[in-house]
C-alpha cells in the first residue's frame, strides 16, 4: 500500500511539474504581448528562423518567399482564425530589410532562442502560445501536422 501512494504522489508531482514546464509567467506573458502586437488573438504562433551561422545554408537569403511558403504550405489548411502567426528572426541583422514590427520581428533579447531553441544542427523553430501561457513548440523543420498538432496541445 505504501508503495502505491508514494507511485501515486510522484505522478501527481512528475504531471505538476510538466505543467509548470509548459506555461510562460503572466509578466513574461504581457511583455510578449506588448513586443509582438499579440491582441486580441487566442493564440500566438511564432515562425522561428534560428541564427544565420548555425545553420547548414542561409535560411535568411530570401525571406520574403520564405514567409509566403510557410503561408502557401504549413498554414494553408490549417485554421488561424483567432490566431496571431508572426515570423522572429534571430539574426535581426540578416532579417533588417523584412522587420516590419508587424508580422515580422526580431527575437528581443533572445527570448525565445535562450527559453525553447538550441542553436545546434536546427534552422528553425515554431511555439504555438495560448493567452493563458501554455505552450507547446517544436524545434526543426515542421509540417502541417506539427503545427496542427501544437495547437491542440495549447487548446
Amino acid at each position: 500500500m505504501k508503495k502505491i501512494f508514494i507511485f501515486f504522489l510522484l505522478l501527481f508531482l512528475a504531471n505538476f511539474t510538466f505543467s509548470q514546464e509548459n506555461r510562460i509567467s503572466k509578466v513574461k506573458l504581457e511583455t510578449l504581448k506588448l513586443l509582438y502586437k499579440w491582441n486580441d488573438e487566442k493564440i500566438l504562433i511564432v515562425n522561428f528562423y534560428l541564427p544565420k551561422n548555425k545553420c547548414h545554408y542561409n535560411q535568411y537569403e530570401n525571406l520574403k518567399n520564405g514567409s509566403q511558403w510557410f503561408d502557401n504550405n504549413i498554414y494553408k489548411t490549417i485554421n488561424l482564425s483567432n490566431t496571431k502567426n508572426i515570423f522572429v528572426y534571430s539574426d535581426k541583422l540578416a532579417a533588417k530589410k523584412i522587420i516590419d514590427n508587424n508580422r515580422f520581428f526580431e527575437d528581443f533579447e533572445n527570448y525565445f532562442l535562450n527559453n525553447f531553441f538550441n542553436p545546434n544542427d536546427n534552422c528553425y523553430g515554431v511555439i504555438a502560445i495560448n493567452s493563458d501561457g501554455r505552450y507547446s513548440f517544436k524545434s526543426g523543420e515542421f509540417s502541417t501536422d506539427d503545427v496542427t498538432l501544437l495547437l491542440k496541445n495549447v487548446n
